[in-house]
């Protein structure tokens, strides 16, 4: 069930905006002097929240009509009883395609989907293009639908249609006209969240297994599931109950709950735990939960929305034409009059320390949650009488130097503000400081605000600590890696720990080496992750020496396939394990000689449905018999 069907139930007509695709953004950058902070400094103020800082991966909205689109484009999922989960609600189901839980032969197993607050059932039949009945059971009363299949057999009915809503203790009933024996499903589902116990329970129809989703205003731009925690119960007796011990359920908290009977059909319910107002001043939008299809009218300083609840009880007013900023009191009415007054936030992640940090309003209560939009993992913490607040996330959440996360804070009444932040990191595979190499990596801040940064240097014995900088607005940094990693084939990670716009690079020296390299090398460094690289350039005859390096800097091992390529096609490959946030150095010349190569660097390791990325990047050194002298670099690409 897309967001976009569930905000469109009510208000649909005054409100229809065309969708926009999240797209990229390029860092347009130039080189002014700069000055280095001292090793140890960067207590400076971390990048404001209170405008959408760019992120350069894409992965946050650039405007607030970007993120309007992606919160009318949110959608949830239907569990399998695996625990993976079908096509998403609202999306044709094709067999043999992913959609295992609408696979069906006539109206079988699996193939029905009731949403009780949005009134719809979905599913797939066998003879596509062929008709369906839906009916709506309810004691001696039965209201009927007839609709068409697609041409892979996907249906959906909506009985608001027909002015009727679907009810726990209703069963609707599903015929293939195309010929099959009709499937039925018992509706009875209901769920209360509870704030004060931390937990969700209700009623189900006896037998059933419930999977149970939070969602917590912090994650409303996210899809279900996976939202901040989640439980799977089977409910023998016909009731239900789990607690989430890991998490306080709070005020604005929502509980998404599925239940499935042994055939896979399954129905939908959303518990919510009273009406809130959720801010996200980046977006200039204001959401929250109330009564569903009611009227809310949400003022933000003199601009004012009239917006519908959908049939869960959502609502969410964008104000296109007008920033809410900080100072600025946002208010409505939501049974009671509720308001809060915009403060702004500021935070950065340190991939050394595993720390969050910042300032916030003083003395809130703050939920931070880190990696929102994929495995979303959330943690308290309270700001201090001067407004700071550091949350070490370690034991809970690794931080890579490329996440996604967001602070929330609530005022007394238990209404919050939210900003969204971004870290993100410049790759440096190739660094050498033994005798002979002079190694200097570079750090300029194009931007308007001073940008907070963590380099971390990775060798092949692990990972060694660099400094913390303060970079400042139009300036450059330096720093000599041979003072802070002297002695090893390294590789560094330059992170921008509050999403300041910096850019960074390497260059090398080579003089009085112990085997005669004299020259010098530079390279940009890489910004986009990927589990994959390709370097066309090498070379392994008389006077040519050829490195190949890989960084990884996941805070797992990985394995590699390392392929060298030859006029012929593969002339050797190689396995490898490469150790957390440290680095791998190949010689090419230890494993094919005179010959011409291109080199495949790839990642086989897969976390959570992704292969882990790894960072590759060639050196070559000539003294050749004909004259030729020096070195080159390049990244893959």
């Amino acid at each position: 069930m897309t967001v976009l069907r569930i905000l469109s139930r009510c208000w649909e007509e005054s409100r229809r905006l065309a969708a926009v695709l999240l797209t990229g953004m390029l860092l347009c950058l130039a080189f002014p002097a700069g000055t280095l902070s001292s090793p140890g400094e960067g207590a400076g103020r971390p990048v404001s929240g209170s405008e959408i800082s760019r992120d350069p991966l894409g992965r946050l909205p650039a405007t607030p009509l970007q993120a309007h689109a992606r919160l009318e484009g949110g959608e949830f999922s239907w569990p399998q009883a695996d625990g993976c989960t079908s096509t998403p609600s609202g999306q044709e189901g094709i067999p043999g395609e992913g959609s295992t839980g609408f696979a069906a032969a006539s109206v079988t197993a699996g193939s029905l989907r009731v949403a009780l607050p949005f009134d719809t059932v979905e599913g797939v039949i066998t003879h596509a293009e062929t008709g369906v009945r839906v009916e709506l059971l309810r004691g001696s009363s039965v209201w009927s639908m007839e609709t068409t299949a697609s041409k892979t057999g996907w249906f959906a009915t909506d009985f608001t249609s027909i002015g009727q809503d679907i009810r726990s203790g209703d069963r609707v009933r599903v015929t293939d006209l195309g010929g099959g024996t009709p499937v039925t499903v018992d509706c009875t589902l209901t769920a209360t969240l509870e704030p004060g116990n931390d937990r969700v329970s209700g009623s189900v129809a006896p037998g059933n297994t419930v999977d149970v989703y939070i969602r917590t205003p912090s994650t409303y731009y996210g899809d279900i599931p996976p939202g901040v925690a989640y439980r799977r119960v089977k409910a023998e007796s016909g009731s239900f109950s789990t607690t989430f011990s890991e998490m306080d359920i709070w005020a604005g908290d929502v509980a998404y709950v599925f239940s499935t009977d042994g055939a896979g059909n399954a129905v939908m319910e959303v518990a919510g735990a009273g009406g809130v107002l959720v801010v996200y001043p980046q977006y200039d939008e204001v959401m929250g939960y109330h009564v569903p299809g009611a009227p809310v009218t949400v003022k933000a300083a003199s601009a004012s929305r009239t917006v519908g609840c959908s049939g869960s009880g959502f609502f969410d007013a964008w104000f296109s034409d007008f920033d809410i900023l900080p100072g600025q009191k946002v208010s409505a009415e939501l049974g009671t009059a509720r308001s809060i007054t915009v403060a702004d936030v500021s935070a950065s992640a340190d991939p050394l320390t595993n720390v969050v940090s910042g300032k916030a309003p003083p003395d809130r209560e703050l939920r931070i949650t880190i990696n929102t939009y994929r495995q979303p993992v959330q943690v308290r913490t309270r700001s201090g009488s001067d407004g700071s607040f550091s949350c070490d996330l370690s034991g809970r959440y690794a931080v890579s130097g490329t996440e996604v996360f967001n602070v929330a804070w609530y005022d007394d009444d238990g209404d919050c503000v939210v900003y969204e932040f971004q870290t993100y990191s410049w790759y440096l595979p190739e660094g050498y400081t033994g005798q002979g190499f002079d190694e200097w990596v570079l750090i300029m801040n194009p931007g308007e605000d001073t940008a907070q940064v963590r380099v971390l240097f990775q060798t092949l014995v692990g990972q060694v600590e660099g400094p913390l900088l303060l970079a400042q607005p139009g300036s450059r940094v330096t720093v000599h890696v041979n003072e802070w990693a002297p002695d090893h084939h390294v590789s560094t990670m330059v992170t921008a720990m509050d999403g300041g716009e910096i850019m960074s690079e390497r260059a090398m020296y080579m003089y009085g080496t112990v085997d005669g390299k004299w020259g010098a090398h530079d390279s940009v460094g890489i910004l986009n992750p990927s589990p994959v690289w390709y370097l066309p350039e090498g070379y392994t005859g008389p006077g040519f020496d050829e490195w190949v390096l890989i960084q990884n800097p996941n805070n797992v091992e990985v394995d590699l396939r390392v392929q060298f390529l030859a006029r012929g096609g593969v002339a050797k490959e190689l396995r490898r394990t490469l150790g957390a946030r440290s680095r791998h150095s190949i010689r090419v010349n230890d494993h094919l000689i005179n010959m011409e190569i291109s080199t495949k660097v790839e990642s086989l390791t897969v976390v959570g449905g992704e292969t882990l990325p790894v960072f590759a990047e060639r050196a070559m050194y000539m003294d050749t018999p004909d004259g030729k002298r020096g070195a080159h670099d390049s990244i893959g690409s």
